[in-house]
């Protein structure tokens, strides 16, 4: 057993995707902790010797988070997303490495994303842009510069520091704080580094049934049922959130936060503006590749096309679709298949997936027809 590794699961009203997440997670060489902000809990008796349910319902994502790492008896931690497979071989050398290298705070590895058609297990790559980087600087302000390209949310954190990362979203309600400051503070305390191993499955399939998908405002906010005043807990634009009460308040958050390793609050709100200064460039360019690329045109046509399409000419409409997507995956595929750590090209690493794909044909009810 991995004893020195909990594995955070955090869910919300998606109690089927969770009964997957806990069949395969129940076969996992490690300690699992579920929270579950749904309004009613699952209904069952997930808990046992190595697996403990928490129900907390009306929690704000970031005090689900915490709340949830005050309960970590483990020296190190991984939050996982319901409806994604961590790779159990991943993480075992994520951990080896945390342990020969004290000077860093977190690790991970290379991501696919996974759908079945017909039956049939398209894989891609996911976040490929990221395979051989690492955020090794042994100064602070370079490490904070960097650190906003690479997302670190999902990966294996020294249980100390993802708390004190934490500690600076108590009592905000925006979703997007969790990812941020967990990129934000944990380069504060250490290094990161992105390993040539298979680290986790991403499901393709949508299963959130609180998102409005037919919206055509891509930073538009989202309201989390079970969830009093949640509205707009999605952040859109950085550079006026950061000047509200709740904003301000996570600035101020921060800077207490690492009072023990930045001295000054002046430097501290420093590191804090160069963050965010990054940050707002890698949206800007985000944002004009989406309008460049008629993104928001296509999102109105699909609205538009499911509303006026006949039903049987949208069927065929997505089976060209996913024709065109499996195309499109089996060239991304090619493209990486001498790189380490994907099940195309390491034999640990495949291992591992055809575990997560027999907890994945257990459960056809998820899958995509």
């Amino acid at each position: 057993m991995i004893k020195d590794i909990t594995i955070i699961i955090p869910t919300h009203e998606r109690h089927n995707v969770l009964l997957r997440s806990m069949d395969y997670f129940s076969r996992f060489n490690a300690s699992i902790l579920i929270v579950d902000s749904s309004l009613s809990p699952i209904g069952m008796n997930l808990s046992s010797e190595k697996i403990k349910y928490i129900h907390c319902p009306n929690l704000f994502f970031g005090d689900k988070i915490h709340f949830a790492i005050k309960n970590v008896k483990t020296p190190y931690t991984c939050l996982c997303a319901d409806d994604d497979f961590l790779s159990e071989n991943g993480l075992m050398k994520g951990l080896e490495f945390l342990k020969s290298h004290l000077d860093y705070s977190s690790v991970q590895g290379h991501y696919i994303q996974f759908m079945f058609i017909k039956s049939e297990s398209i894989l891609r790559p996911i976040y490929e842009k990221y395979i051989g980087l690492s955020i090794d600087s042994d100064l602070i302000n370079q490490r904070i510069e960097i650190s906003p390209e690479i997302a670190q949310v999902y990966a294996l954190h020294r249980t100390d520091i993802l708390e004190r990362c934490l500690r600076t979203t108590i009592g905000l309600k925006e979703i997007s704080l969790v990812e941020i400051c967990i990129s934000l503070v944990a380069v504060c305390y250490g290094k990161h580094t992105i390993l040539p191993i298979f680290w986790s499955a991403r499901d393709g399939v949508q299963h959130s049934t609180y998102i409005d998908n037919t919206s055509t405002d891509r930073f538009t906010g989202i309201k989390i049922q079970g969830i009093e005043k949640s509205e707009n807990i999605v952040i859109g634009d950085w550079e006026l959130y950061l000047n509200t009460s709740d904003g301000l308040q996570f600035k101020k958050n921060f800077i207490k936060v690492v009072s023990d390793i930045v001295f000054t609050p002046y430097y501290s709100d420093r590191l804090f503006n160069l963050f965010f200064i990054k940050l707002l460039e890698i949206n800007r360019k985000k944002i004009e590749q989406f309008n460049g690329n008629n993104s928001r045109l296509i999102m109105r046509s699909r609205v538009i096309i499911k509303e006026l399409i006949p039903s049987f000419l949208i069927r065929e409409i997505r089976k060209i679709t996913k024709q065109h997507m499996i195309i499109k995956s089996k060239k991304l595929c090619n493209k990486y298949k001498t790189f380490d750590g994907y099940p195309w090209s390491s034999s640990l690493a495949m291992k591992d997936w055809k575990k997560i794909k027999k907890v994945i044909c257990n459960h056809i009810e998820l899958l995509e027809s």
